[in-house]
């Protein structure tokens, strides 16, 4: 027979289930937290004895696990609370965010990176979550997108000095009707910051650097001031304006297009005919440079038995418009252009 004593009082297990000694168990060790963070022996085991009568009224109804779960929280959460109020006020949860930001920011928590990019992917390849980069943090623009469950929404919005809290994905994003997903790194290890500004929605991300004016690479003795997104700390530039003999290529290409619209445009459309679906195709246009996105593209959508056949695809060079091809895909390319 397995007994629990305290004193002069047992507890049998011919009188009590092992779900009723675990119910006492866990009361047991809040009321021992509390008093250890209070230095008070305010709250004991006896406590507990309206829970244990209860039990003792209703023992012949057999309480199933989602029932003693109820009962085991609601009663953690009066424990917790009591206790709570008995501690030092520099010992008290903060909240994370102050009226000041209230307009868009209201919570966050964190939830797995990998099931993240499972449930809502959005095309790129993902880099596998590492001991680093293994979560993503969510940030609640309005307190409706707070998370339904009343511990996960104190969660969000309270700092217990444990860190920002971990919830699943589908919890952390069920009250979310739009969400808008940033990805973000820290290319050539420098001393990068993340500014949240509240203003007009925008979803272009600018980028300030300490440069020269006139280019160069990072100096920190210079003041920030915006850049392009393709200005590398080494003062390189991915992205720079054409140059006159480039402008003037491309004049000619368009002139090459405008003079054979029509052709073009006949094609087009005995193409269009034969694959469209209720009067629409969708267009897409690659190069060698982005084909493993449109691969990545075609497989997850046959993956989720989503047909791809009024896709046409404008390739910019004869290998991506094989590729392209070769996935069951409809193109049109000319080389003259």
């Amino acid at each position: 027979m397995v007994q629990i004593s305290r004193g002069s009082r047992q507890l049998s297990s011919s009188k009590f289930s092992i779900s009723q000694i675990l119910l006492t168990i866990v009361l047991c060790a809040v009321s021992y937290y509390s008093g250890t963070v209070t230095h008070k022996d305010s709250i004991g085991c006896e406590n507990v004895n309206d829970l244990k009568n209860a039990v003792k009224e209703n023992n012949n109804v057999a309480l199933n696990d989602s029932e003693i779960e109820a009962l085991v929280q609601k009663r953690v959460r009066q424990e917790l609370s009591a206790a709570k109020e008995k501690l030092p006020s520099s010992a008290k949860e903060t909240q994370y965010f102050s009226n000041s930001v209230s307009q868009y920011m209201n919570g966050v928590v964190r939830v797995p990176k990998d099931g993240f990019v499972k449930k809502y992917d959005y095309g790129p390849p993902m880099d596998a979550a590492t001991d680093k980069n293994g979560d993503v943090m969510i940030f609640y623009n309005s307190p409706k997108a707070l998370p339904s469950d009343d511990t996960h929404q104190h969660m969000a919005q309270f700092s217990s000095g444990a860190g920002i809290g971990v919830l699943e994905v589908d919890d952390a994003t069920a009250n979310c009707d739009t969400m808008n997903v940033i990805n973000t790194n820290n290319p050539g290890n420098t001393r990068q910051c993340l500014a949240i500004v509240g203003n007009y929605e925008s979803y272009n991300v600018q980028r300030w650097m300490r440069v020269p004016m006139d280019g160069g690479k990072l100096d920190k003795s210079l003041p920030m001031r915006a850049v392009s997104r393709g200005y590398a700390s080494n003062g390189s530039q991915q992205f720079m304006p054409p140059k006159p003999n480039n402008i003037k290529k491309h004049w000619g290409m368009l002139e090459t297009y405008f003079r054979s619209i029509e052709e073009t445009l006949g094609r087009l459309k005995s193409i269009a005919d034969k694959i469209a679906k209720d009067n629409t195709i969708i267009v897409m246009t690659c190069n060698m440079g982005q084909s493993e996105l449109l691969m990545n593209f075609v497989c997850n959508a046959r993956s989720k038995g989503l047909s791809t056949d009024n896709v046409l695809v404008f390739p910019t060079d004869q290998n991506t418009k094989d590729l392209a091809e070769g996935l069951g895909l409809a193109t049109f390319y000319d080389e003259r252009f």
